[in-house]
């Protein structure tokens, strides 16, 4: 006869297995889940960026510590970012080969891209592409940094080209933030502010906790990326989010927003002379512009209207303050296209994935080719 604790054990092990069933098929099914738009802003709320990779500078607030190795790790990623004796990303600058031609890339995170290897960057992609085509000797160094605005690449190429001597510079620039960020660095403060993580050691603890069940957990990471979501209003780190879009929906805020840009331009263009090095803008665009099925979740968060979205006319107005020494070069088409089979930003972080890489390096290598014939360098 079984005693009543046999049926209660019975009970509680049947009720453990379905949990565990349930939650197993519910992580399958988040795992399949297409991205809706919005989950993004988990980078911006338990994301991290190797704090032994950056250093304070009196000029430029933030450099790359030169001679550094270090893994970045995020939900999605794992990469080993390493950085030259000039702090910048890859090998030891070497003698120059009789046909070598040398590219300077710089910009900001998406230059950088630390989510993604190093010869995964379109920085190495781009010049993998013109090494192939052009039957020379292309070597890609990337000198981008996480948050940099135009006129912080720009001061930071001026410091690179005596020891690279580059050939070519090739700007990234990113639709999503740069005019903010060229817009805030007009108005900056000289005194550098600490490199720490945000909210503190004791935020940072428990975001590296986070980042770990995500790791393991897709269900895991999108409770995390909806609990976000729903205190975006509450959140500045989110709310610089809405910035970024705040252009794309409103006229006159960008507008407001061109006149530090196109200041920035113009001291790109201004070096280029100096130097007699062309130089190359590439337009990045968000994720939003691209995968388009992102959109509507992507400005509800912010309580911004998707149908209001123009993401041509924050194009054409760029393009329309491009001094005409410097070459535009837009991947939009080509990343759209590559949209239509494969993921070229990443779920919960708003970067390029080694997909994305790819596939801007190889429309900018187009262009690069149309733009110049080989004999000039």
């Amino acid at each position: 006869m079984n005693s009543p604790l046999n049926g209660w054990k019975a009970k509680m092990a049947l009720a453990a297995c379905g949990t565990t069933m349930g939650l197993l098929l519910s992580e399958c099914g988040f795992r399949m889940l297409k991205p809706g738009g919005g989950e993004f802003v988990l980078d911006a709320s338990i994301g991290s960026i190797p704090a032994d990779l950056y250093q304070p500078d009196p000029d430029l607030k933030t450099v790359l510590k030169p001679n550094v190795q270090v893994v970045h790790q995020s939900i999605e990623t794992h990469a080993d970012i390493r950085t030259n004796s000039l702090g910048v990303r890859g090998p030891e600058p070497s003698l120059r080969r009789e046909d070598e031609i040398r590219i300077l890339n710089i910009g900001d995170s998406f230059t950088l891209g630390i989510q993604v290897a190093e010869n995964e960057t379109a920085s190495q992609q781009l010049a993998t592409h013109l090494s192939r085509d052009w039957n020379r000797t292309v070597t890609g160094w990337n000198a981008g940094v996480d948050g940099y605005g135009t006129q912080q690449a720009t001061e930071l190429a001026r410091r690179l080209i005596p020891d690279l001597k580059p050939d070519l510079i090739v700007l990234r620039f990113y639709l999503g933030n740069d005019l903010r960020d060229n817009d805030r660095w007009a108005a900056r403060s000289k005194e550098a502010p600490p490199i720490m993580a945000e909210g503190g050691p004791s935020s940072e603890r428990w975001n590296g906790v986070h980042r770990f069940m995500s790791r393991w957990s897709r269900l895991y990471a999108h409770l995390l990326a909806w609990n976000a979501m729903r205190r975006a209003a509450s959140d500045p780190r989110l709310q610089e989010m809405a910035d970024e879009l705040t252009p794309y929906v409103d006229a006159q805020a960008r507008l407001r927003l061109l006149p530090a840009t196109q200041a920035a331009f113009q001291q790109l263009s201004s070096l280029c002379e100096e130097v007699s090095i062309p130089c190359v803008i590439s337009w990045v665009p968000p994720a939003h512009v691209i995968h388009t099925e992102r959109a509507d979740a992507t400005f509800d968060i912010f309580g911004l209207n998707a149908d209001h979205s123009d993401p041509k006319a924050v194009l054409d107005s760029l393009q329309s303050i491009v001094p005409k020494n410097l070459t535009s070069c837009d991947p939009t088409s080509a990343l759209s296209n590559g949209a239509q089979n494969e993921e070229l930003y990443f779920v919960f972080d708003p970067h390029w994935t080694a997909a994305g890489h790819r596939v801007a390096a190889t429309a900018e290598a187009q262009c690069i080719q149309s733009a110049f014939n080989v004999d000039r360098f």
